[in-house]
């Protein structure tokens, strides 16, 4: 994955990482990530699953 802001310094940032998943558990993981309330809870515990 690569997440490119393009935006002028000091507001640009470049993210490139990779998670080897199934798409399922990858999809798993973003369901988290938009119910997360981090003001509640600080972390999410998930576990990537592959073939």
């Amino acid at each position: 994955m690569n997440i490119d802001h393009q935006k002028e310094p000091p507001n640009d940032f470049r993210i490139h990482f990779s998670i080897p998943t199934e798409v399922a558990s990858l999809n798993q993981l973003g369901r988290l990530l938009a119910t997360w309330e981090v003001t509640n809870d600080s972390e999410i515990h998930w576990q990537a699953q592959t073939s």
